[in-house]
């Protein structure tokens, strides 16, 4: 009896060994479902992030041509990219909630780790909100400058705004790199594979 004992807890043992290896335990199931839930509220940030781009893109054609007129003529664009990087920042935001959802979770370190690098990506993006913010913040500066009637230099007006649009593109790249070694590591650790 004491034998038969023994060998059923040293084989429940062994088989708990095998399905926590092979990541078959319920924080696993959790962990994968809370980084397909993460990875689809990141997916509606990069939406977002698209998005805004578009707002954007009128806006940088006034930037390059430096005419007064054409720039004041982006004010009405700002309203528009104002809103769409409040909806990005709080897209980002949400998807890094998520992540972090995954942290809670015991026995599951690949997802945790994968987790931890998505949060470098949004932490980046998050930088270049705080960098979006300042372009409109400069643009909105020389629209009042040139409808208040003060003479502008556009060139060293705009110099700023190409300083920070060039920022935004560097943390933009920085995060893509980041954004493709996590990919690269969820595929990799097969986090996604039943």
């Amino acid at each position: 009896m004491k034998k038969s004992l023994v060998l059923a807890l040293s084989i429940s043992l062994s088989a708990c060994a095998v399905f926590a290896a092979a990541g078959c335990g319920e924080n696993t199931g959790t962990a994968r479902t809370y980084m397909e839930q993460a990875d689809a509220t990141f997916e509606e940030a990069s939406e977002a992030a698209d998005d805004l781009q578009k707002a954007q893109e009128g806006a940088i054609g006034a930037l390059v041509g430096q005419d007064p007129a054409a720039f004041v003529a982006t004010g009405a664009l700002l309203p528009d990219i104002k809103k769409g990087i409040d909806d990005y920042e709080k897209k980002l935001q949400a998807a890094a909630t998520a992540y972090r959802k995954i942290d809670t979770l015991e026995g599951v370190a690949p997802y945790k780790t994968y987790a931890k690098k998505m949060l470098e990506v949004i932490d980046v993006y998050l930088e270049s909100v705080v960098v979006g913010r300042a372009i409109v913040a400069e643009v909105e500066k020389v629209i009042a400058q040139i409808q208040s009637g003060q003479p502008v230099d556009m060139a060293a007006a705009t110099k700023p705004m190409f300083d920070q649009i060039k920022r935004a593109l560097d943390l933009r790249n920085e995060a893509l790199a980041l954004e493709k070694e996590a990919g690269e590591y969820r595929n990799a650790q097969k986090l996604l594979v039943d």
